[in-house]
């Protein structure tokens, strides 16, 4: 019962610290992420404030968004498996 607790306590700081980020990281996050979509649609030809750059940035940030939601279901998966495994034992 002990191990059970442990890992238990173990998920749930893992699936805590994704909501635990300061405003300051998320902001020097979104940055970079707005620098690096900013460089990315100019080296497709795209001029800030056009209709090819708005729908550059657009694109990419649907993109990011469906790798967001993957990685959520995996270790949501993940998360599921360890649990059933340890009260289980598979």
């Amino acid at each position: 019962m002990h191990g059970l607790w442990n890992r238990a306590a173990i998920m749930g700081c893992m699936l805590l610290t994704g909501c635990a980020l300061s405003p300051e990281y998320q902001a020097q996050q979104q940055a970079a992420i707005d620098a690096h979509d900013d460089a990315q649609c100019g080296q497709n030809g795209a001029v800030p404030r056009s209709k090819a750059y708005a729908a550059c940035r657009t694109d990419l940030a649907t993109r990011r968004r469906g790798a967001v939601l993957a990685s959520d279901i995996g270790q949501r998966d993940f998360a599921n498996t360890m649990l059933m495994n340890s009260l289980y034992g598979h």
